[in-house]
């Protein structure tokens, strides 16, 4: 396999807005009386619109060769050869939009990338392991920010733990009826430090994905305390 990142330069600011909806963000500083002619970053709609956007410019080659999330792009093919033509493909759908990408952030032709807090190489997928340090020297949360902070941290890895909703679980009550921006301090629980301990252990430990065969048997199995499934396999 054979992978290329791209980076949107700028992300949002790259599509302009229709002109009604400019005075919906106007703003006052030192004296005057702003407003913005592109989309900018903190509108609620921007990242679904800029997605939108995406997915229209490259509705072709997307889930064949092509993985659109927000500003970043993933371009995968079986050989060197394939991968010159798609990206040739994607480059000029980019160009013909007017989408202009960073070049320091762009990766071409490299058989191992980092794909959303995941490293991806020789048809297996791993978490990443700068998120994998941070979270083995988290402290205990003591604030409900920290802890928000912490499962934040674990939300880009929760693949690789089984059962993570419900290992979370008593980190999770912790949370209920506090707001988004709460401060407030907690206090924990037997269960909640078992389990941050646990999270902290399981996720620090070697992990690796493995590539699925369709030709196996598969199995999925719904859980009853949490919202989610397994899918296994016969190995």
């Amino acid at each position: 396999r054979v992978f290329s990142t791209l980076d949107a330069t700028s992300g949002y600011y790259q599509l302009e807005l229709e002109e009604r909806a400019k005075e919906k963000t106007a703003f006052s500083w030192k004296g005057g009386h702003f407003e913005f002619n592109r989309m900018a970053f903190g509108l609620c709609n921007a990242p679904s619109t800029f997605q939108r956007a995406m997915d229209t410019i490259l509705r072709e080659e997307i889930d064949k060769f092509a993985i659109s999330y927000l500003d970043d792009i993933i371009i995968y093919s079986k050989d060197i050869e394939t991968h010159k033509k798609h990206l040739e493909t994607v480059f000029m759908k980019l160009k013909e939009a007017g989408i202009f990408l960073n070049k320091k952030k762009c990766k071409l032709g490299k058989q191992k990338v980092k794909i959303l807090g995941n490293v991806v190489s020789e048809g297996q997928v791993r978490p990443d392991s700068e998120k994998i340090e941070c979270i083995k020297t988290y402290p205990l949360p003591t604030t409900v920010k920290e802890l928000r902070s912490f499962l934040g941290l674990l939300n880009y890895c929760r693949e690789f733990i089984k059962n993570f909703a419900q290992k979370a679980k008593p980190l999770f009550d912790l949370l209920k009826g506090e707001t988004k921006r709460s401060v407030r301090k907690i206090i924990h629980t037997i269960e909640s430090k078992q389990a941050f301990i646990k999270l902290r252990e399981e996720i620090t430990e070697k992990q690796r994905g493995h590539s699925l065969i369709l030709t196996e048997n598969l199995y999925l199995q719904p859980m009853h305390q949490s919202m989610e499934s397994e899918l296994f396999w016969d190995r």
